[in-house]
């Protein structure tokens, strides 16, 4: 088994109790008591009074202690093998309990919705449970109820995820039931208008959240009309030109077994796992149809994209610029250098605009990685009469790797540690580990990913990760999108030397 290279590294320790011959002594001082000028001889059948060994010394709490050594961790060894229907089984036995996660994982996602039908397969995923096989909607909670088997499915850019968690003495017939929602869902025209009211209803809510204009004209500006541009949910009035025919036309584009990775951790044997699969879905045959959208060559750069919330309070605010795809060669360069800049509360853009400035509670930067592209953007919630500050201020984080802050060997060990003691904890559940793996294989990465990620992080040395940093330092390549007050703000902006352009909460052009 592969083990963790930073073993070295300790792991929190404990306080030493102090002994209760200490304790006692210092309660009799705190209370003011003393001992008596003389002790009797004890007689010969008496126990002795005497305490042989020294009272430990008392803790110094002053002081840090010492933390204790790491425990060693090794990353899950994943089995791989082929199923009859050409989908694959990813298997690991995990845990002493008979509890089980499943996830299956689709080829494709979101990025297949058409023009203007955004938010599509994510609703289709919405209607697999309203109704399955011979079960109604209400028929088939009560069936998952009874089997205390929990069931829910998301879509995301490149990718459909449909997972169970269940009890090993229940997989065959979960599995029956998740065959018939992933072969046979009823999509009753009925259960379709009510759920695309909700749906409507919900995301007509969420405009008015700042952080929903943020990222919708973030992706808008960052990739126009094409892959990558719009936020797998889709929007108001996407939804409301989706049809129940779109929804079985896009069902059948999507679901088919090649390509299709089922994900089984838990308490249960190999043996078992692979025959209630092949029976579950014996005849789920086929390869997947939906083809994602292409990549327009060139996104914006420069500029000030504005959505305008009269009022706000605070400023939902992102400086955003395109990034390499999943595949990328420096991925493990690219999250030491985003944690020194933004992926940690200890970062260089958290202690400036939360702990130097008081801008925010929180401000944060992340690589979001696709198939095809993807962006690195830094982001924060704001006070309104600060948002030109924090702008200035999130550019200059930016730059500063290129200039007078060039990263530090102290960053780099502090974020090569950091991860990888943090990471482990991510794999202490069954569901949490299924999860994990659910999301390697959403990259496009294999079942050995995590026996090498130890390695490849610790792999990463200082010239690597200021090598990343200097290709994202140049801040004219940055677009700044502002969730705010335009009355409040847009004075602030004038001598920023950047096109203001206004947007609507879906990420439309409204004027420059």
């Amino acid at each position: 088994m592969t083990r963790n290279p930073l073993n070295r590294l300790k792991a929190p320790g404990s306080f030493p109790a102090a002994s209760l011959f200490a304790s006692a002594c210092l309660l009799a001082v705190a209370c003011g008591n003393t001992p008596p000028a003389e002790t009797p001889t004890p007689t010969p059948s008496a126990p002795p009074s005497v305490v042989e060994d020294a009272p430990p010394a008392l803790v110094n709490r002053a002081q840090l202690p010492e933390p204790g050594p790491a425990p060693e961790w090794g990353p899950p060894e994943v089995t791989e093998l082929p199923l009859s229907n050409g989908a694959k089984l990813w298997y690991l036995k995990k845990g002493s309990t008979p509890l089980v996660s499943v996830q299956l994982v689709l080829p494709n996602g979101a990025s297949s919705d058409p023009v203007g039908k955004e938010g599509l397969t994510q609703f289709t995923i919405d209607m697999l449970d309203e109704g399955a096989g011979k079960l109604s909607a209400l028929a088939l909670s009560e069936e998952l109820q009874r089997l205390a088997t929990d069931y829910g499915g998301r879509a995301a850019t490149d990718s459909v995820d449909l997972g169970m968690s269940l009890l090993a003495s229940n997989f065959d017939a979960s599995m029956k039931i998740l065959a018939d929602i992933v072969m046979h869902p009823k999509f009753g025209y009925q259960d379709f208008s009510r759920r695309k009211g909700q749906l409507i209803s919900q995301a007509t809510a969420d405009e008015k959240d700042t952080g929903t204009g943020r990222i919708n004209v973030a992706r808008s500006v960052l990739f126009g009309k094409g892959y990558g541009s719009y936020s797998p949910g889709g929007d108001r009035v996407s939804l409301k030109r989706i049809s129940l025919n779109d929804i079985k036309a896009q069902h059948k584009a999507l679901f088919a077994p090649e390509g299709a990775t089922f994900i089984v951790v838990g308490g249960i044997e190999i043996e078992a796992v692979k025959k209630g699969l092949e029976e579950a879905f014996k005849d789920w045959k086929g390869a997947p149809s939906a083809k994602p959208r292409a990549l327009e060559a060139d996104g914006k750069s420069g500029g000030v994209h504005f959505v305008n919330y009269p009022g706000a309070t605070q400023s939902a605010l992102a400086i955003a610029v395109r990034a390499e795809p999943n595949d990328t060669k420096d991925y493990f360069q690219q999250e030491v250098y985003n944690w020194v800049l933004g992926g940690a509360f200890t970062s260089r853009l958290n202690l400036n605009l939360r702990e130097d400035k008081g801008y925010t509670y929180g401000a944060r930067s992340s690589f979001v990685r696709w198939n095809q592209t993807g962006f690195l953007w830094l982001a924060a919630k704001v006070k309104s009469e600060t948002t030109r500050a924090s702008i200035d201020e999130m550019l200059k984080e930016v730059a500063g790797p290129c200039g007078a802050r060039p990263l530090s060997q102290k960053e780099r060990d502090e974020a090569v540690n950091g991860m990888l003691l943090g990471f482990p904890g991510q794999f202490e559940t069954v569901s949490g580990t299924a999860m994990q793996l659910a999301e390697a294989r959403w990259e496009g990465h294999g079942p050995d990913w995590f026996s090498t990620y130890f390695a490849s992080l610790d792999k990463v040395n200082l010239s690597g990760a200021q090598a990343v940093a200097k290709r994202y330092c140049d801040p004219k390549r940055y677009v700044v999108v502002v969730a705010g007050d335009l009355a409040t703000v847009e004075p602030t902006l004038k001598d920023l030397g950047r096109e203001l352009v206004t947007y609507d909460e879906l990420g439309n052009v409204k004027s420059k």
